[in-house]
């Protein structure tokens, strides 16, 4: 689902969080915006990357890629390693940043073609400990 997080809490107390589809102007009572939300656990909500690779519509804070490293000569494609990787955002560098166990952290812009495999919520088996 995609949209805007929206927290508050409930007449009871209790924190609540939706994704909302848009967000009314003017309003900070969402109890009575006529709007379709979906609640959500909020540690599942992921940030939206900027990157919109070629086999992927859209990347997300918690997805997970597979990607090979760049290659411009015959020689370095032979030589090619295929990644797995979680975007995981960076407070050091303020960036999102791909950790891929055992092979290092690359940027964005360092990977070819990734491919959406999953995300660290619905496919936590795709990510070696």
């Amino acid at each position: 689902m995609y949209g805007s997080l929206v927290s508050g809490q409930s007449d009871n107390g209790t924190d609540v969080c939706f994704i909302a589809e848009s967000l009314p102007v003017g309003t900070d009572d969402f109890e009575h915006w006529n709007l379709p939300m979906q609640r959500v656990k909020p540690e599942t909500v992921g940030q939206f990357t900027g990157w919109k690779p070629r086999k992927c519509s859209e990347l997300y804070e918690g997805d997970i890629i597979g990607f090979d490293d760049w290659a411009f000569t015959e020689r370095q494609r032979k030589k090619m390693k295929h990644h797995i990787g979680v975007i995981k955002w960076s407070d050091e560098y303020g960036n999102f940043r791909i950790h891929c166990n055992g092979d290092g952290i690359y940027e964005g812009n360092d990977v070819a073609d990734p491919q959406l495999l999953g995300n660290i919520y619905d496919n936590p088996e795709l990510v070696k400990e």
